[in-house]
């Protein structure tokens, strides 16, 4: 039973994303980004988890994330075929790959405010040390937690889309931006949240690869993964170094690592395989309202209505994935993307979350190639990097993904209005716009019959 679940398994994947490139010319799609990374990190804890000495996985699990692929699919597939139709829809996503009249002006932007940010940023490290009681505290808890307000703060989360952009319209020759991303990565990782370090790594290379500036082989996947393995090493090694100078040179470190970041790999889909073999429906998050937490707490605070929801799962009533630890810390509170919806909505609640959040997501990917966007296309390649790494965690119900999202399309706007202003008579692949008009001409009139040639 298990190698037919898995089996079936990969052939939706190959299935619906064969189907899905036919109609729209990229594996970059909200399934794409979704089931590829699951499926590649399904088949490592299969393989691999026992030999780690961890659980064994449930593959029961995995019928739940094929109904989720599913829904993805089919709303895509809907988008496609039904609403606007195969051409058009490989005509936006072409768009991509045409020219984007205000990149330039929002790269020397973002290279500005990122010059800007630097400061500020800084004199955010040293408050923080000084909260913390110097810097043997650089890597506690508490230098977190203070790192994670005021202003500084806020100034890291608008480096976010900057550093996506930078990332992404990078050439050899840009010294200069590829030292900013450089010095944003930096602030990135001692800001110790290993969720923003990566995702802002995978939105620039998918912003690349959507601009066919690199592409999706062996060797790029094989740097990428390379890039996030150091980032994670260089957080604990830092962490280690600053504590014990000695633990460098310490092989045992270097072991710990390694199982940690297996763990680490692995933590999400075998604590929703756990959650699910135990029929365990209490994970510590409290009630469903957690999964719209950003928007209950911006009522309550508007409408003084109460206190702010609790986030996430608990330690203590988290799955022990772990065959070699059984303390608590050594337990996962993550249990995927559709696994924690499933977990707190139930098996409706579920299927109409992600239905909503489907739709979203491919109305996003179409604005970015529709509007030509630059700022758009990093939204919709910073989403995609949380649906990439939806194989670990549920990114939806923190607040501060909504407040990228309104920042980066506050840029969109603004990269718009300076488009309309200085560049009034710019006309970028006519043909195109003379084609997209007349189909959704068609569609207006649609209940007309149409003229034959």
């Amino acid at each position: 039973m298990n190698y037919i679940l898995l089996a079936a398994l990969v052939v939706e994947v190959a299935v619906m994303s064969g189907l899905e490139n036919r109609l729209t010319g990229t594996r970059i799609t909200p399934f794409g980004v979704l089931a590829f990374p699951y499926t590649i990190v399904v088949l490592l804890a299969f393989a691999l988890g026992p030999l780690l000495d961890f659980v064994p996985l449930n593959t029961g699990s995995l019928t739940v994330w094929m109904w989720g692929l599913f829904l993805v699919w089919m709303m895509g597939y809907l988008l496609a075929r039904i609403v606007l139709g195969g051409p058009l829809f490989r005509g936006i996503a072409r768009g991509f790959r045409a020219q984007f009249q205000g990149e330039v002006f929002s790269t020397k932007m973002s290279m500005s405010l990122a010059t800007l940010s630097i400061p500020i940023l800084i004199l955010g490290v040293f408050l923080s040390v000084r909260a913390v009681g110097g810097w043997s505290g650089i890597t506690s808890p508490e230098f977190k937690a203070a790192h994670a307000h005021g202003l500084h703060a806020d100034a890291l989360l608008l480096c976010e889309p900057l550093f996506i952009l930078l990332v992404g319209t990078a050439k050899r020759k840009s010294r200069f931006q590829i030292a900013l991303a450089g010095i944003l990565m930096v602030f990135f990782l001692i800001g110790q949240v290993k969720g923003r370090v990566f995702q802002d790594l995978i939105g620039g290379f998918l912003y690349r690869v959507m601009r066919g500036r690199s592409f999706v082989s062996v060797k790029s996947v094989g740097i990428l993964i390379f890039c996030v393995f150091f980032v994670f090493c260089s957080i604990y090694l830092g962490a280690r170094w600053v504590w014990d100078p000695g633990a460098v040179s310490d092989s045992g470190t270097y072991v710990f690592i390694a199982r940690h970041f297996s763990s680490y790999l692995l933590s999400g889909v075998l604590g929703f395989s756990e959650a699910y073999r135990t029929g365990t429906s209490d994970v510590g998050g409290g009630s469903s309202t957690e999964i719209f937490r950003p928007f209950v707490d911006i009522y309550r605070r508007l409408f003084d209505a109460g206190h702010e929801v609790g986030l996430g799962s608990t330690m203590e009533k988290g799955m022990a994935i772990d065959l070699t630890d059984d303390s608590v810390d050594s337990s996962t509170n993550v249990y995927t993307l559709f696994g924690t919806l499933y977990l707190y909505l139930g098996a409706l609640g579920f299927a109409a979350y992600v239905t909503v959040m489907a739709l979203l997501c491919y109305a996003l990917f179409l604005a970015a190639g529709w509007t030509r966007n630059e700022w758009v296309l990093v939204l919709y390649c910073y989403i995609g990097a949380q649906l990439l790494f939806g194989y670990f965690e549920f990114y939806f119900w923190h607040v501060d993904t909504y407040k990228i999202a309104i920042c980066t399309l506050t840029f969109a706007a603004f990269s718009s209005s300076f488009k309309k202003s200085f560049q009034p008579r710019f006309s970028v692949d006519t043909s195109y716009a003379s084609y997209f008009k007349k189909r959704l001409a068609i569609l207006e009139m649609i209940s007309l019959p149409k003229r034959r040639k």
